[in-house]
């Protein structure tokens, strides 16, 4: 059964948005994934709406992909204002708090029942990346910071693949961060260089 978006509104609510240094490979490899199925739901997108004539610019990494699908559908505000409780006053980036948005007016989409391409969904790696602790702000240079690393973005066809970066079973990931996990091909963790590591006591809303 689907998610319904009051029921992604109550998981968002209760966000804590903890670093977890120790969890840092496996979140990594989740924003990779992300990455991947957004490029996936863009190419077919622009498929579909061939007024794109750069789905790469218009849908990808950030963007709004449910008013894509579906201008007309958006998440209930009651569902919106709880979810916010959770992310509002966090000093989190805007495109963070955005993501978290657009993944609940993508689940008002799939309720709508809208007939959707056979894709994964696009929001569950990050929504699980941040039930395990974490956040991630865009920086200049076409850079996302996940934890103390800088994950570099490139452009969205190195990421138009079939195999997955990250597992989404949770137990997967905590092994994989243990290094006791299987090493998911193509998502080998990239240490960020000393001057891309976020300093200590670096505040969350840097970089707006």
């Amino acid at each position: 059964m689907t998610e319904t978006p009051r029921q992604l509104a109550e998981r968002l609510a209760q966000l804590t948005w903890d670093t977890r240094p120790e969890r840092e490979r496996a979140q990594t490899l989740l924003m990779r994934e992300y990455l991947r199925r957004a490029a996936l739901w863009a190419r077919e997108v622009g498929r579909l709406r061939p007024e794109i004539a750069e789905p790469e610019l218009v849908l990808w990494p950030f963007a709004d992909l449910p008013q894509a699908l579906a201008p007309d559908v958006r998440a209930p505000a009651e569902d919106i204002a709880l979810a916010e409780q959770g992310f509002a006053d966090q000093g989190l980036h805007d495109t963070m708090k955005e993501t978290c948005r657009r993944a609940l007016h993508f689940r008002a989409v799939q309720a709508a029942g809208i007939a959707l391409p056979r894709l994964p969904d696009p929001y569950a790696p990050l929504i699980l990346m941040f039930e395990r602790g974490d956040f991630f702000t865009p920086r200049p240079g076409g850079y996302v910071e996940v934890g103390s690393v800088n994950l570099k973005v490139g452009r969205m066809g190195k990421y138009l693949r079939e195999e997955p970066f990250a597992p989404m079973d949770p137990a997967a990931l905590d092994a994989l961060d243990s290094g006791q996990g299987p090493r998911t091909g193509g998502g080998t963790l990239e240490s960020a260089r000393p001057d891309q590591r976020r300093p200590a006591g670096g505040g969350r809303g840097m970089g707006r």
